[in-house]
């Protein structure tokens, strides 16, 4: 078992390998060429240009490349599969602006690889992040999550990724314009349906569907038969095959897309299990803020115009938080506090808007009313910094407090409670009223259900409230003490099937039939004092890392009270 664990993620490494081959490939076919100073899209009869960033060669944004050496554009889609018709590339293409043609043999600079790491790091950058995310929730994710099929959806989209740079520098040979186009087809086809396989089987508590291999069979099958079966349809008797499977290749992620909303917000609304609440508000963060501008500029005009509104490197800037959120939802969300996030993210981008707006409405005011056409003075702006410095942090408070009442009116005011209990420790001086405040008080206004105390005393031990009686052995000898005795643990949850050490499971196991889930160590200066368990919160929400820091320093308060 250990070794197959060992190839495993050896296969793992060797996969997220693939996007950075096929860069490796890219980039010497492009350094051969040299490059023409436009990048452009596939499109399905010619080759859109998008951007021109060295004046190069007579072509405008928005130009449409119809033929590259004599060929179509289907027939350059297609090139790949034609051995025997293929030549030299001779750099002649006709374009056409205005419904005007105008045909000329492109210049090509040669590439320095300063210039050629310029204009392809945003690639290799976003297909970094991605492959490392996948790599991070292969290697760190729990068993029951499944990180494989992440890791290889993932890997999948940074291949296609990568794949943009081929489009990049001009128009290459045929044969690497067909290369990509493949590449882009295939490895389309294969992420999305791995990411249809991820959605079924995540979250792991309320998976779709189980073992049912007819319906994993369709996902990787209808993509390409659909895309195919349109493009011959759509093709007719003519030759435009390849032309009508650039555009048909995409018919599938409108409605993936669509199955990813109503999953993961059908299965919020659904769930009672706290954690797969706090995996799905990551989920739906992200996702939403990640997919708008792929969905609406790019891949929809794609399907209807036959070409994007916007770049592919434009669109995957703000598709990468969606591997982000799905990363956090597989590993942290156990502790992370996403309330407080969305809470935080809303009040700076609230402000940083009202800074803008404010600065740009006092530019105009004062140009019109005071300084006409002048440069306004250095002056009035250290004055407006001034009134920024003094206004920022009430105003922060301000509307962070008003979206909290609005959104998330349950909020704890952890700076408060800590203060209030803090002063109550310290000024008690009588066991059985510190007792009192850790069983009974500070559960009620942290909204925890239960709580109990246990203090040690050599080999001795006792449980208040008094009437309470779990556990099978000895505490004193209890493998959960010598855990906590070590410096570096402050608490511990309860999950026994994390656990390895078959004791530790078993006591936790004890303390979760008790009906507990949080404990934290009471440490003297010199000796181990006890442990207070804390049960599961109210309305099954989770313990955030915020709930965590306070309690384990209201425990340590305890230890020295």
């Amino acid at each position: 078992m250990e070794q197959r664990s060992v190839l495993t993620k050896i296969g793992g490494f060797a996969l997220i390998m693939l996007p950075f081959l096929w860069a490796g490939f890219l980039t010497f076919h492009i350094y051969q060429r040299g490059d023409a100073g436009f990048c452009y899209e596939l499109g399905v009869n010619s080759l859109k240009i998008m951007k021109i960033y060295k004046s190069i060669n007579p072509v405008l944004e928005g130009d449409d490349i119809k033929f590259v050496d004599c060929y179509s554009i289907n027939d350059v889609l297609g090139y790949f599969f034609k051995p025997g018709d293929q030549k030299n590339f001779d750099g002649h293409v006709t374009i056409e602006r205005q419904n005007r043609q105008y045909s000329f043999v492109l210049s090509y600079e040669s590439l320095s690889w300063r210039s050629y790491l310029k204009a392809a790091w945003p690639f290799f950058l976003l297909a970094l992040l991605l492959t490392t995310a996948g790599l991070i929730a292969f290697t760190r994710a729990s068993p029951d999550q499944p990180s494989g099929l992440f890791l290889a959806c993932y890997t999948f989209f940074a291949i296609n990724i990568i794949n943009e740079i081929g489009l990049n520098f001009g128009v290459q040979s045929p044969y690497l314009i067909s290369l990509v186009f493949i590449v882009a087809t295939i490895s389309n086809w294969i992420g999305f349906s791995l990411w249809t396989h991820f959605l079924l089987r995540f979250p792991t508590e309320q998976p779709l569907f189980k073992d049912n291999r007819l319906l994993i069979s369709l996902i990787y099958i209808l993509p390409p038969l659909v895309s195919i079966l349109v493009a011959l349809y759509l093709s007719g008797s003519d030759t435009g095959f390849f032309g009508w499977l650039q555009r048909a290749r995409f018919w599938h992620i409108p409605p993936i897309v669509g199955f990813t909303v109503y999953r993961n917000w059908t299965t919020f609304k659904k769930a009672k299990n706290p954690y797969v609440k706090n995996q799905l508000k990551w989920i739906l963060l992200g996702g939403s803020t990640g997919i708008t501008p792929y969905l609406f500029m790019y891949l929809l005009p794609h399907l209807f115009l036959g070409y994007p509104l916007i770049s592919f490197k434009t669109s995957m800037a703000a598709g990468f938080l969606i591997p982000i959120s799905f990363l956090l939802a597989i590993l942290r969300y156990r502790l992370m506090d996403i309330d407080e996030i969305i809470s935080t993210g809303l009040t700076y981008t609230i402000l940083l808007a009202g800074l803008f707006l404010s600065y740009s409405g006092i530019l105009v005011i004062l140009k019109k009313s005071l300084w006409g056409n002048k440069i306004l003075t250095e002056g009035s702006f250290i004055a407006y910094l001034v009134i920024v410095a003094v206004l920022f942090d009430p105003a922060k408070n301000r509307i962070k407090l008003l979206i909290d009442r609005a959104f998330f009116r349950d909020k704890l005011n952890y700076r408060n409670l800590l203060h209030y209990y803090s002063q109550k420790v310290a000024t008690t001086l009588k066991l059985p009223d510190l007792i009192d405040l850790l069983i009974e008080k500070i559960p009620a206004d942290f909204r925890i259900s239960r709580a109990c105390v246990m203090i040690l005393e050599g080999r001795r031990s006792r449980l208040y409230p008094k009437h309470l009686r779990f556990g099978s052995s000895p505490w004193s000898q209890s493998a959960l003490v010598d855990t906590l005795k070590d410096e570096k643990t402050n608490y511990v949850l309860c999950e026994p099937k994390k656990i390895k050490n078959s004791k530790l499971a078993k006591e936790m196991e004890e303390i979760l039939e008790a009906g507990y889930l949080l404990v934290l160590p009471l440490k003297g200066s010199k000796s181990f004092l006890g442990m207070y368990f804390l049960g599961p919160k109210l309305g099954e929400s989770l313990y955030t890392s915020a709930d965590i820091q306070v309690l384990t320093t209201l425990s340590l308060h305890v230890s020295f009270a």
